[in-house]
Parts: C-alpha cells; structure tokens; sequence
C-alpha cells in the first residue's frame, strides 16, 4: 500500500486486536480499499501497541490520524502521520481515562471525553485551526455513569451520544439535553440519517437489534415505530446506512455463525451476504463512495 494520503482515498483505520506474552493490546493498522478483492489482503501496520493501547482512531486529514492511547493511570491524545509513521503528543491526562474521541470535518474540531473515578465527565474541544483547547465540565453528569461514543451533530457545535432510551445531546459548554425517546428499548451507538430525522441504532433490552427508527426533541405520547431489519435471538451491531440509498448493511451472529445482512428499506427484505465461522468476526464494514460495493473488515483482512 503506497497511495494511502490521496484525496478522498477509501482508506480505513482500524484498531485491530494485537495478542502480547502478557495482554492483548490494540495497535492502528490501515488498508486502502483501492486494493480490495474479493480475497483478502493484508493491511499496513502503522502504530505498535507495545505497552499501551489504541483506540477511536478518528481521521483529520488525508494523511493524519488522532487516536486515544491508555498506559498505566494516563491518557493521551496522538496524532499519527502516515506518512512518515511520526507520532506525535496532543494532550495527556494524569489519573483520568478518554473515553470517547470524534473529529468534525466542517468544524475542524476535535472532542473527546475525559473523566476520574469519580464519574466527573469533562468534554475537551480542540480547534486544529487556532490550536486552542477548551474544556467544559458536563452538567448532570451524575446521571450519567459511562460515555464511550460520541458523534458529532454533522456541521452542528454539539455532539450525540446515548443512555438506555434516551439520546443525549452535549453542547461545547458541557450543556447536556436528555431525549427521551418513544421507545422502551436501549439505545447504543446511534447515528443520525443525514435526514436529520432518522436514527440507525443496535437497539433492545437484552437482545439487541439493528433498527431504524425517527427520533424526536420532544417525546411524544405514542410509542413511535421502529423498523426492526432482521429479528433474532441474538445482538446485531455494526449498521451502515448505504449514501444516499436504501440499503442497511449490519453484523449479527447467529447458529453459531458471524453473519453480514443487508436490510432494503423499499422492499422492506433482508438478505445474508456472507457466513462465517465464529472463531472470524467482523469488526467493520464500510460502503464505497458510489454505494455498490460493501467492504468488510475482518482479523486485519479485508472482504469485498
């Protein structure tokens, strides 16, 4: 892989499971979708483990990656140039953890989420255009126990993430505005339609499906409707909306198999694309630019 800084390159970043003597570990490896087939293909180490861990690789530039890195009692914030593999320190935090880390492409800013043991929850905001970084304390965190995703709000200054049925919407003041939603099941990792009506979502209470559903600033007094692509007795993760079409691609794990499912939201039908032993796990898929083709990343090995 030599052209991975290219504009608008398929390039993914991923942080794929490495296994030490003493501890698994992630490191950041990276594969470029110009490449792909239907076989697999390897991927390009760029950042080893060692003694730490890596993770929530968020992309800044065609050539730079920001990640979260835990050693010991510190967090850090990195910045990786891929071009060169230079590392570089961002921001470090004694006796917290990060959490949390998105980037907004139209705001040129990078959050993420800091907090002690003592659940006090920080969002710290970095402008990569003046450098400055600002931090702002997250009201009711109290209410709050854990925040491990966050996305931002398109080219909007807040930032979404969820608690059981609520989406929870943080300002960059640390203003925090529960959504409860129409629905008696959890909500995890929610991404917004670019609609801005709809969510995708893994969403249930103990067996958890990928579903479509509208949400809502003000809840209303009806239950609203989800659209459930494909029950199961199982959890289904990983959903990705096909740009600008009709088509939800998702994991799910079923009869003892790791399974790719493609929902049509037209036909209201779903269909499976592939079948995998257990022991193979999906770990991400991404659609490419003209919507044709799904791409599968698998054990650092990529599926087309």
């Amino acid at each position: 892989v030599h052209d991975l800084a290219l504009p608008n390159s398929p390039l993914a970043v991923t942080p794929s499971t490495h296994q030490r003597k003493s501890q698994a570990c992630n490191e950041i490896r990276g594969i470029s979708f110009y490449l792909a087939k239907a076989s697999p293909q390897p991927s390009t180490l760029y950042h080893r483990c060692g003694s730490k861990t890596h993770s929530q690789p968020a992309w800044l530039t065609t050539s730079t990656i920001a990640f979260i890195t835990q050693q010991a009692h510190n967090s850090y914030i990195k910045l990786l140039d891929i071009n060169t593999n230079n590392v570089t320190q961002l921001h470090k935090v004694d006796n917290k953890t990060i959490s949390a880390l998105d980037y907004s492409q139209p705001l040129k800013k990078l959050a993420w989420i800091e907090s002690t043991k003592y659940m006090a929850f920080e969002l710290a905001v970095y402008d990569t255009n003046t450098q400055n970084l600002n931090k702002a304390e997250l009201d009711e965190h109290s209410s709050i126990s854990y925040i491990g995703h966050i996305r931002w709000l398109f080219d909007l200054p807040i930032l979404l993430t969820s608690k059981n049925n609520q989406l929870i919407k943080i300002d960059l003041l640390g203003e925090i505005t529960f959504h409860p939603q129409p629905t008696t099941e959890k909500i995890l990792y929610p991404a917004l339609h670019p609609g801005k009506h709809q969510i995708v979502a893994s969403m249930g209470n103990f067996d958890r499906d990928i579903g479509l559903t509208r949400w809502y600033a003000d809840r209303p007094q009806t239950l609203s409707k989800k659209t459930t692509f494909s029950p199961s007795n199982v959890d289904d993760f990983n959903a990705k909306q096909q740009p600008n079409g009709k088509l939800v691609a998702f994991t799910s794990s079923r009869s003892d198999r790791e399974q790719v499912w493609l929902y049509d939201q037209n036909s209201q039908k779903t269909a499976q694309l592939s079948n995998f032993p257990s022991s193979i796990a999906p770990i991400d898929m991404l659609w490419n630019d003209s919507a044709s083709a799904l791409f599968i990343l698998i054990h650092k090995q990529l599926f087309l």
